[in-house]
């Protein structure tokens, strides 16, 4: 099996099972026998074109990338059989649950379109071009596709599509009506689509990475005026530009070097977030420790989530470019220790330590940055 498409099919398959269940508003049931209900109603509700069409988008790419973690050795049919049974088994687990959650409808009529999209995801891997199935890029550890989980999570939560136009519309129409772009808001963003482009880049190698950031940058797009309680921001997508004319630039530069200029860029960002990010989505990232107790536990998971995304992207930057693993943990560690002094209360005995601490990581990364510079 290809390692990174089975890491792709559960990431796939997360974002399925959140879907299916969220807000996870559990009751008694709608049947003592889940089982029986759910087989019970192999007809009914009816089904309309737009529910067979978002059920059969909703699986596509779980089957896609169960047929290509099967790509090495597997023939087409057998690739067609392990994608619609293994869907077939996830989206009928998830019928079985939707018995027991409230405002969910258990039944039959979604499996069936469920199993045609992984049954079409697995037959558009099979047309794929060989070096898609088999792409060139360097991964050997899940972390890579933890960071692009976590992008996706910060770019499209809370996964709830609607179907109303209207909704469509008005997502849209807020890209330019609000044609104010905020500084931490466009730094942010940058380092979120920055990260995501190298993430890919690995992934794929060069070429392919940045064809595939592209396709992400159309999904995320469209994505965003679909979902509900998601708005489209000229900040970040003025970010989009700028991220895209950098990984552009950097395209046939080697890996390593790429990664150092990345490590400068994204420690860079998050000095300067630190130093005078007031805006709320900057201090929702960089200081989620210190928001626990007035946030939910969803909120909480996102912000996390996201200060994951920018101090893991820088560690992990770090890291690619051939620094050494404790150095490159010790200066993550003080980014993540800088944050949660920020978002201590002022005053505080920790809040008056932050001076220090965030001294010592610029001079950290100064002397690194030129070494770094000195060693190519």
């Amino acid at each position: 099996m290809t390692t990174r498409y089975v890491w792709a099919a559960v990431l796939a398959a997360g974002f399925i099972a959140y879907g299916s269940l969220t807000p996870f508003d559990w009751y008694s049931g709608a049947s003592a026998h889940p089982l029986a209900f759910v087989l019970s109603r192999w007809d009914t509700p009816h089904q309309p074109l737009s529910g067979w069409l978002a059920n059969i988008a909703l699986y596509v790419p779980l089957g896609l990338f169960i047929s290509l973690a099967r790509a090495p050795r597997g023939s087409h049919a057998r690739r067609l059989l392990w994608s619609g049974l293994l869907a077939l088994s996830l989206c009928f687990s998830i019928e079985l649950i939707q018995v027991y959650d409230w405002g969910r409808q258990a039944t039959l009529t979604d499996v069936y379109p469920n199993v045609i999209g992984a049954l079409l995801g697995a037959e558009l891997a099979w047309r794929l071009p060989v070096r898609l199935q088999q792409p060139v890029g360097d991964f050997r550890q899940p972390f890579t596709l933890c960071l692009l989980g976590a992008f996706f999570v910060g770019e499209l939560y809370p996964f709830i599509p609607t179907l109303n136009l209207a909704w469509h519309r008005d997502a849209l129409f807020s890209l330019w009506q609000h044609p104010h772009i905020e500084p931490e808001a466009f730094v942010l963003a940058f380092l979120r689509w920055l990260l995501s482009g190298l993430a890919l880049r690995q992934l794929f190698g060069a070429q392919d990475g940045w064809r595939g950031w592209w396709v992400v940058v159309a999904a995320v797009f469209a994505g965003q005026i679909v979902m509900l309680d998601v708005w489209l921001s000229i900040s970040e997508w003025s970010a989009v530009l700028v991220a895209a004319c950098t990984l552009a630039a950097v395209r046939g530069v080697t890996a390593r070097r790429v990664a150092g200029i990345a490590s400068l860029l994204v420690l860079a960002g998050l000095v300067y977030l630190m130093g005078g990010g007031d805006s709320a989505d900057t201090q929702a990232t960089l200081q989620p420790l210190a928001q626990w107790a007035s946030a939910d536990m969803a909120t909480l998971a996102r912000r996390m989530l996201a200060l994951f995304l920018v101090v893991g992207g820088l560690l992990w930057c770090l890291l690619a470019s051939g620094l050494s693993s404790g150095r490159a943990t010790g200066l993550a560690v003080g980014v993540l220790a800088l944050a949660a002094f920020l978002g201590a209360p002022p005053g505080s005995a920790l809040a008056r330590l932050a001076p220090a601490v965030c001294a010592s990581v610029i001079g950290a990364a100064l002397m690194l940055g030129s070494r770094w510079l000195v060693r190519r």
